[in-house]
């Protein structure tokens, strides 16, 4: 009998997320980042986060909510889907 953990039943939003393609959540997240919902965004990314980027080397998912999503005020979307899989 399959179970499905505790974490899961308890958050819907993780509960989807473990079904979706990981292009899927990629969207989500960029979706949840140009809207500023933090809060789906924090769900979406896992506790042992790690960002990189040319500002950025190696921060950790608070960090990453203190500098990152301020600025989503600049960015724009342009995400696209070509032969992305799961």
């Amino acid at each position: 009998m399959k179970t499905t953990p505790v974490y899961l039943e308890n958050d819907p939003i993780r509960k989807e997320m473990s079904q979706m393609a990981h292009a899927d959540v990629v969207g989500a997240l960029v979706q949840s980042y140009l809207a500023q919902d933090a809060s789906a965004a924090n769900r979406l990314i896992a506790d042992d986060f790690s960002f990189t980027s040319p500002q950025d080397d190696h921060i950790d998912k608070a960090t990453f909510f203190e500098r990152g999503f301020p600025a989503s005020g600049t960015a724009t979307s342009r995400c696209t889907r070509s032969g992305a899989t799961g």
